[in-house]
């Protein structure tokens, strides 16, 4: 038994040996999480000569279904499933009404209707000094807080019982506040001892991994870093040893898709783990969504901002940041990577493993300089002043040739203008960004290849989020990149593109595949804005001169592509297809015929999403 519960142990221990009725409970209480139970199964299996009957209350809403728990635990070979089955066995029930005075103003305070057993707990437990019951989960139980505590009291009093009651109290206050159910009056006459129990980590922590992690390698690193843990547990402040244990059990699987070499560095592992154990302690104790997470990992210093201009983001991460010692803004692998662990439990194994090689745990004295930068708060004023000269000049040179790196090269310095560590203003910098990137795209020197999608890494790139996230000029600047990178890749997919409305006539099948799938491994225009090159009214004619098994194929091809299209990508492409659409409409609407019925669902399939895009 560890000293921090030592005492609650002692009480309990003092409780259980008297040798009177104590016609009294106690209360063992504590937030949802830190160990209750199992504090009291640890107990009961130390206390052997004595019988104990735990039942668990949450979701009970009847007396009937406590009994049958109490039935299952006197009678485990005459309620096994067996011989239910068989019809072997009744159990009748003995219903009467007992009146209680909970609070002693001489009033009945309830009239529950309280099940017996046929057979009283006393027939087999005639030594009731002996006779423990536990009830846990009381905030959870769906019956009236009055009717099962008058139930309870009814053991207490009438019986000489001794009974604990596992509850976390905050939570049964609420209810009283909220549902104006009765608590605090009741627990004066039926609680005569209240004891706090404190979340023991320290001690779980060992459990946990001795049980969880069976991985050799896996438990030597989850032991080296267990202070790490204990901290970022305490700092979370929710003392809730279920999200612990949670963490254990996922990242077991986490851990088996890292490469060999990122498990083989425990300084970037011991990282790794530190952002892992933070979201998962803020997702699993509700504080936040898996949605939000972009909102909790992110530059952990704020500008100085309006208060007006503080948006909920803003609050949830200076929220976040305030209560952990972590750097939550070197995220390591990218923001959506993230939330695809958490929200599915999967992520792309060759970019998170290709992300983590890359960060700066790998990296050596030729790693690129605007990396370096990133981690600006660990540099020396010396290794500062070289690297903001040289990183922009690498820049200005056309040397920075990734679209997320350029991105966070341009973050990283709106940064050092508003902070003034640099001579530039946020204005400059911005216009200075710009036109290196007309004359980059101009002159073919960025990598993007036609599958690039720059807005799909909203958040983050290389492992770090972007440091001038939510201000206004980098806000302008994405937008602007955006469009540079979009009409970069419709330059360059000009001469690719086929003779679509030959396609669509004679190789619907084809044209299909063209437009929707989303394959890398093989040709395709998903995503991409093409059809806008096809005069509206041949599109239409070709259209017409389907059949109408083939005009559905083009229907269903359409309407998946637009469905869950990119605005901005797509922004062309949308215009074109609203005049299709309006065309089409304006002909057909009231053709009362079967083309004419294909025709307008060929409009009514479509429509919404092109509207919905509008209203984007």
């Amino acid at each position: 038994m560890s000293e921090i519960n030592k005492h609650v142990y002692q009480a309990l221990d003092t409780y259980c040996k008297l040798t009177v009725e104590p016609e009294y409970a106690v209360l063992l209480k504590g937030s949802w999480g830190c160990g209750k139970s199992h504090f009291v199964e640890e107990f009961i299996q130390k206390h052997k000569d004595y019988k104990f009957l735990f039942v668990s209350l949450y979701g009970v809403a009847s007396v009937d279904a406590i009994e049958d728990k109490f039935f299952q635990q006197l009678n485990p070979i005459l309620s096994s499933k067996s011989m239910i089955l068989a019809g072997k066995i009744g159990k009748g029930l003995l219903k009467g009404t007992i009146k209680l005075d909970l609070d002693n103003d001489g009033k009945d305070d309830t009239s529950a209707n309280i099940g017996i057993p046929d057979i009283k707990l006393a027939d087999y437990l005639t030594d009731t000094k002996k006779c423990i019951l536990v009830f846990d989960d009381l905030e959870r139980c769906s019956m009236e807080l009055n009717q099962i505590l008058g139930y309870i009291n009814y053991f207490v009093e009438k019986n000489g019982y001794k009974v604990i009651i596992i509850a976390d109290e905050e939570k049964l206050i609420e209810k009283e506040n909220a549902d104006k159910q009765p608590y605090t009056s009741i627990k004066e006459k039926l609680i005569g001892k209240t004891l706090h129990l404190e979340s023991d980590v320290d001690s779980v922590f060992d459990l946990f991994s001795k049980i969880i992690i069976t991985d050799t390698d896996l438990n030597k690193l989850i032991l080296e870093n267990k202070q790490l843990f204990i901290n970022i547990y305490r700092q979370s402040s929710y003392e809730n040893l279920r999200s612990l244990r949670k963490i254990f059990l996922e990242f077991r699987s986490l851990y088996a898709l890292l490469d060999s070499k990122i498990k083989n560095n425990p300084e970037l592992m011991s990282h790794f783990l530190q952002i892992y154990a933070v979201i998962s302690m803020e997702i699993y104790s509700g504080s936040f969504k898996v949605d939000d997470l972009r909102s909790i990992i992110g530059f952990e210093c704020f500008l100085e901002l309006p208060d007006e201009d503080v948006d909920k983001a803003e609050a949830n991460l200076k929220k976040v940041s305030a209560k952990y010692t972590v750097n939550l803004r070197e995220t390591l692998i990218d923001v959506s990577d993230w939330q695809d662990w958490f929200k599915k439990g999967i992520f792309d194994k060759e970019k998170v493993n290709s992300a983590l090689m890359k960060s700066l745990y790998f990296q050596n004295n030729n790693s690129p300089e605007w990396k370096k930068l990133l981690r600006l708060f660990d540099l020396e004023q010396s290794e500062f002043d070289a690297l903001k000269v040289s990183t922009w000049n690498s820049f200005s040179n056309d040397e920075i040739l990734e679209v997320g790196a350029v991105k966070q090269v341009v973050s990283t310095y709106l940064y050092l203008a508003k902070m003034k560590l640099i001579s530039k203003s946020t204005s400059d910098v911005l216009d200075e960004a710009k036109k290196i990137v007309i004359e980059a795209v101009r002159n073919n020197k960025f990598d993007i290849p036609d599958s690039l999608n720059p807005e799909h890494d909203l958040d983050s790139f290389g492992g770090f989020t972007f440091i001038s996230d939510g201000v206004k000029e980098f806000q302008e600047f994405s937008t602007f990149l955006n469009e540079q990178v979009y009409a970069y890749q419709a330059q360059q997919r000009e001469n690719k593109i086929p003779n679509l409305l030959e396609l669509m006539s004679n190789n619907v099948e084809k044209f299909t595949e063209l437009m929707c799938n989303q394959s890398e491994e093989r040709e395709s225009f998903a995503y991409k804005p093409v059809l806008d090159r096809v005069p509206i009214q041949q599109f239409i004619e070709i259209l017409e001169s389907l059949s109408n098994v083939n005009k559905n194929l083009v229907n269903r091809a359409l309407h998946k592509r637009y469905k869950n299209q990119n605005v901005s990508a797509m922004k062309s492409e949308f215009e074109w297809i609203k005049n299709v659409l309006g065309k089409i409409e304006l002909k057909y609407k009231n053709n009362n015929s079967i083309d004419g019925l294909v025709m307008m669902r060929f409009v009514s399939g479509i429509s919404p999403y092109i509207k919905s895009k509008n209203n984007a």
